[in-house]
């Protein structure tokens, strides 16, 4: 099962509804100069108060960091029984550390080489979460149950911010 929104369009959500937002500050700030004759330093201000809004949503481009995912590959299942306590444990603890689940499959299509039997994407705000997400005491536990009943592999990737 995949989850509907991917990062890129919950920003792109978000920045369009700051956007609405700045522009209406903007022009109120323009009543309040005219009712008050506040002094507004920025020229292209005066003529334009949408360029405040503009402004800001090209401040929320520079400071976004790229995501942070962890990937899981399972290869194959060596022991469904145990692997069981992995799936239905580590959703939560992902959860209670910050990570969102992005991709939970097991019907995948290969291109080349054999696919996984299932794959996990879990996206965190930064590498730093994502290692302590991996690195806590529940996770370890998970963790051991995985390495013994499955064949897979894990691993912390960034992506590209848009």
């Amino acid at each position: 099962m995949a989850l509907a929104k991917n990062p890129s369009q919950v920003f792109q959500s978000v920045v369009a509804t700051n956007a609405a937002l700045l522009a209406d500050a903007a022009a109120t700030l323009v009543v309040v100069r005219a009712k008050s004759n506040l002094e507004i330093p920025n020229k292209s201000l005066r003529r334009r108060p949408q360029a405040l809004g503009g402004a800001a949503i090209e401040g929320l481009h520079a400071q976004m960091k790229p995501p942070t995912y962890v990937v899981v590959a399972i290869r194959s299942i060596t022991d469904a029984e145990g692997y069981k306590t992995v799936a239905e444990k580590a959703p939560a603890i992902a959860a209670a550390s910050g990570g969102h689940l992005v991709v939970v499959i097991d019907k995948i299509i290969s291109l080349d080489g054999p696919s996984p039997k299932r794959f996990v994407l879990i996206s965190f705000d930064s590498p730093e979460k994502a290692q302590a997400w991996y690195n806590s005491a529940a996770m370890k536990e998970v963790t051991a149950v995985r390495m013994k009943s499955t064949d897979s592999l894990a691993f912390i990737i960034e992506g590209v911010a848009n």
